[in-house]
């Protein structure tokens, strides 16, 4: 693992897409070609997770679920140590599906007599991969009804996806394989997940995955610019930067899109050109600290003002801080300047705000919910 500038982490992980189903376009078509994932300050949790796995750690952290919005990296993640896996240990077999084909292979395996294979597959394999778990929830997509066999509480009757994987999940942990998941949202949080099955992946490791903030960001188009022999000067990339604000393939598709006359011929793409992949429209230098604290004080029902005042009440603080992280996150603008605008606070304060911050989202859902919400609100045009 590298450690590079503001605490971007470089994950390596081997390409995937030999892993993946052979008529699974969806997952083959958003599958990433790359070999490595960038993991910022707001991810970094990711980076002991593949120590963890890779290294052989004890697996009191098993299962693993990543959990994020689209484009986080959850599906490069789990993919990626996969096939890390696999090529580390070549005897070993790894399994990796869907939620959807899970289900699938469940009903044609119960339809054909063939359980005692599909369970062999998944249950003795070394590690598993099951992405978009949160598909399971969705009615009507997992049962299959009266079979001969025995459901959760023992007593025959009918067989859902969700029951057997609890059982997959059980021997699996016994066998000491890994498992891993990926969703949309907690499994706690999984709408017409069962209840057993949410304390199952909760007993594990829950690891929340977020857009790539600005140290990411930056760090990313150094890279990708670095790939195309571009010669990106820190003002040019400080503004991409601050603009490309989506999901890591969003932002690479966008820097391939820098003057390819002035890739060929070496020459040093400045902030002008730089600018040129937005149009001639001038996009906004990102929310102003102003917008961004109006936004915290109201999610906290305050006024702004108190978020620029001297006040260590606890949640005038909670806001304030909050604030401070989003502003650190939206914007380049550096700590001082950050500090400065909530009430002349000094770099090593607000760094505090951001670390807290960052625990939090860590290990409360609900309040990372909650930032994503804000954040959308303060990309949006005023």
């Amino acid at each position: 693992m590298n450690v590079m500038a503001d605490a971007v982490v470089e994950i390596p992980i081997p390409g995937q897409q030999s892993l993946l189903l052979a008529g699974d376009r969806e997952r083959k078509s958003s599958a990433l070609p790359e070999h490595h994932f960038l993991a910022g300050p707001e991810n970094q949790l990711a980076d002991s997770v593949v120590r963890s796995i890779l290294e052989g750690s004890p697996r009191n952290c098993n299962p693993v679920t990543f959990y994020g919005p689209s484009g986080s990296g959850k599906s490069h993640l789990a993919l990626g140590i996969a096939a890390a896996w696999k090529e580390k240990h070549r005897r070993q077999r790894v399994e990796c599906t869907s939620a959807a084909e899970f289900s699938r292979e469940l009903a044609e395996a119960v339809e054909a007599q063939g359980l005692e294979e599909f369970r062999e597959k998944y249950r003795e394999a070394a590690l598993v991969v099951i992405e978009d778990f949160h598909r399971l929830g969705r009615k009507g997509s997992v049962s299959f009804s009266q079979t001969t066999l025995r459901n959760a509480s023992g007593r025959p009757g009918d067989l859902n996806a969700q029951e057997e994987l609890i059982h997959t999940l059980d021997a699996l942990t016994r066998r000491g394989s890994w498992i891993l998941l990926t969703t949309l949202a907690a499994p706690g949080e999984c709408p017409g997940i069962l209840p057993m099955l949410q304390s199952r992946l909760s007993e594990g490791l829950v690891v929340p995955l977020v857009l790539p903030g600005f140290t990411t960001r930056l760090e990313l188009i150094r890279q990708q610019s670095s790939v195309l022999k571009c010669k990106l000067p820190k003002s040019a990339a400080e503004s991409l930067a601050r603009r490309l604000q989506g999901t890591v393939p969003e932002i690479r598709r966008a820097v391939a899109r820098l003057d390819p006359s002035s890739v060929h011929n070496g020459k040093k793409i400045n902030t002008k050109i730089a600018k040129q992949l937005f149009g001639d429209r001038e996009p906004a230098d990102g929310p102003s600290f102003q917008k961004i604290a109006s936004l915290a004080a109201r999610h906290f029902g305050l006024k702004t003002t108190l978020l620029r005042g001297p006040s260590r009440k606890r949640n005038i603080v909670n806001a304030r801080d909050l604030a401070i992280y989003l502003s650190r996150q939206l914007s380049s603008a550096s700590l001082g300047k950050i500090g400065r605008y909530f009430g002349g606070r000094d770099h090593t304060t607000v760094m505090h705000s951001c670390r807290k911050i960052e625990a939090l989202i860590k290990t409360n859902s609900a309040y990372r919910r909650e930032l994503e919400l804000l954040i959308k609100q303060a990309n949006r045009s005023p």
